[in-house]
């Protein structure tokens, strides 16, 4: 009887065990986004890459992507 009931508990044991593992080693989502440092982000990107340059000549849209992405990664803190 007690064989029995000490087996059972090893084996839960165990699976617990297993399923905290699980659990710890499971990649974590990345926090979301609020909308002040999206707002300040895109402050940041629009004044890096303004729409229209003194030329006349535009800017690449792409490169303002990347430098609002990079600013929202980094929470707010980008280097040029």
């Amino acid at each position: 009887m007690m064989e029995k009931f000490m087996s059972r508990l090893y084996k839960t044991t165990g699976l617990l065990g297993l399923m905290i593992a699980v659990s710890l080693c499971a990649p974590r989502q990345a926090e979301a986004i609020n909308a002040e440092l999206a707002k300040k982000c895109r402050e940041k990107s629009m004044a890096a890459y303004p729409l229209m340059t003194t030329g006349g000549k535009q800017t690449n849209a792409k490169e303002r992507e990347v430098y609002f992405r990079n600013c929202l990664n980094n929470n707010g803190n980008v280097d040029r």
